[in-house]
């Protein structure tokens, strides 16, 4: 009989004719190669011409493994062991690389808040984060990739492994690179958001941002010892804090936005974060953020949208529409009025309005490179021959289309990157404690379910057999 082919699996190799007193297992990844002795009476010499001839069968030919069997046989013989799934030889596992990362000297960016220890009760304005630094310190380390290391199948066949992926890491104001140290260059308050470290300048504002200030672009971060105004306009490259309130405000922060009153907005007026949220409580607000939305005593008739999750497990979420890419913990949806309240989580809102947005233009660019392209093509090979006015026009037309096929690349380039994070995040389950009130659609992830009857809590919004369900949930 010919040899079984290593590429074969082990249901193929079984399929031969078997020995009567022996029966050999290979494991899916052919890395474990047992034994099992069905007739234990056989002569010993019997069983170990019936091995090697079953392990030539199935492939393994070298007489080095042979050798490994016969000993691990002899071997377990010797010590009384049962010989049923013996195993006779092992591959070597592969060992998969490690990505490149970035070692914090500190937690400077912890998640959580101050929890009384006596009562138990959480302050959802003091965060446990330790962001402020100063200068020489010593932030980060950047650890390269770690190479994998291929593995070997009993049949000597490599196993590939992908290697370590790298960490793009960019240092803005206030950081710098010395080896693979990141040191801050200024006292400050560190920031990391969109791949960039910077340690960001301290605006303090020890009154209030109104009309005796006008509205304030910072290039750092920002302190409000009062409150921000109605229409005034505050943006800040770094996180904003604000003692008071913030009403009717405009406010564009690169990092956090801490307001340990609460946000009233109005028509017309953006908050856009690149971080987390934290505030007393949120209505009529506008808001998109990047991180976790906070509030203590809930959301009323807000649109509120982020790629965290949203956080109100002490309040209620009432009207408006709030949509979390990670998960809502909240105490009550909804009210005892009916008030139309939608909640989603599970979707990325950002990821769609790309979608949206790039559609059109990707549409566009493509069709104007085909244009162009057709148009250089015939010259290609006789550009020698085009007049100095010609030329001039044909390498334009090349440049535009460089440009333009650029421009595609980091569409689709970003479109993966947001694809990818929204795929690792995505959180399917809207956590309610208290109650959830009629009125309230839900959605998690494109299945949608309008609850017409009160349900109380602790309930769990989620995905089941296909469909939206609310189960009962043990909260500790």
């Amino acid at each position: 009989m010919e040899p079984t082919s290593p590429s074969e699996t082990p249901k193929q190799a079984k399929q031969g004719t078997a020995s009567a007193s022996i029966e050999l297992h290979l494991s899916e990844d052919k890395m474990l190669l047992t034994l099992s002795v069905l007739n234990p009476s056989a002569h010993h010499e019997e069983i170990e011409s019936s091995l090697i001839l079953e392990m030539k069968r199935i492939g393994i030919l070298e007489e080095s493994d042979h050798l490994k069997a016969l000993t691990a046989l002899r071997v377990a013989k010797e010590e009384g062991k049962t010989l049923s799934e013996l195993p006779l030889l092992k591959g070597t596992p592969p060992v998969p690389g490690e990505d490149a990362k970035l070692s914090w000297t500190r937690d400077y960016f912890a998640k959580g808040f101050s929890v009384d220890d006596e009562t138990g009760a959480i302050d959802f304005r003091e965060r446990l984060a330790e962001d402020n630094v100063h200068e020489g310190e010593h932030l980060a380390d950047l650890c390269p990739p770690i190479p994998g290391e291929e593995g070997v199948n009993i049949f000597g066949q490599r196993i590939a492994v992908p290697e370590g992926q790298s960490m793009r890491v960019k240092t803005g104001n206030g950081v710098r690179v010395e080896g693979q140290k990141l040191v801050a260059d200024t006292d400050g308050r560190i920031r990391f958001t969109n791949d960039t470290i910077a340690v960001d300048h301290v605006l303090i504002v020890e009154g209030s941002i109104g009309l005796g200030t006008g509205n304030v672009d910072h290039p750092g971060a920002l302190i409000v010892k009062q409150n921000i105004e109605a229409e005034t306009t505050v943006s800040a490259k770094g996180s904003i804090e604000v003692d008071g309130y913030v009403e009717d405000a405009e406010i564009i922060a690169g990092g956090d936005l801490s307001v340990r009153g609460g946000i009233i907005g109005a028509p017309g007026r953006k908050i856009r974060v690149k971080g987390d949220v934290h505030a007393k409580f949120l209505k009529n607000v506008d808001l998109e953020a990047d991180g976790d939305v906070v509030a203590v005593n809930g959301l009323e008739q807000c649109t509120v949208k982020t790629r965290g999750r949203i956080i109100v497990p002490q309040g209620r979420i009432v009207g408006g529409e709030t949509i979390a890419l990670m998960g809502i913990d909240v105490g009550e949806i909804g009210s005892e009025a009916c008030v139309k309240t939608y909640v989603t989580t599970g979707k990325d809102y950002l990821l769609s309005r790309r979608l949206d947005e790039s559609e059109a233009e990707l549409s566009t660019l493509n069709k104007n490179v085909e244009k162009i392209e057709a148009a250089i093509a015939p010259h290609e090979k006789n550009k020698t021959k085009l007049s100095p006015e010609a030329l001039k026009k044909y390498e334009m037309l090349k440049k535009q289309a460089t440009q333009m096929q650029r421009r595609i690349d980091s569409f689709d380039n970003e479109l993966e990157t947001l694809s990818n994070e929204y795929k690792e995040k995505a959180s399917y389950e809207i956590l309610v404690r208290g109650r959830v009130h009629p009125a309230t659609s839900a959605t998690i992830g494109s299945v949608t379910k309008l609850i017409n009857e009160e349900a109380p809590g602790p309930l769990s919004i989620s995905i089941h057999n296909g469909d939206v369900k609310l189960l009962k949930k043990r909260i500790r």
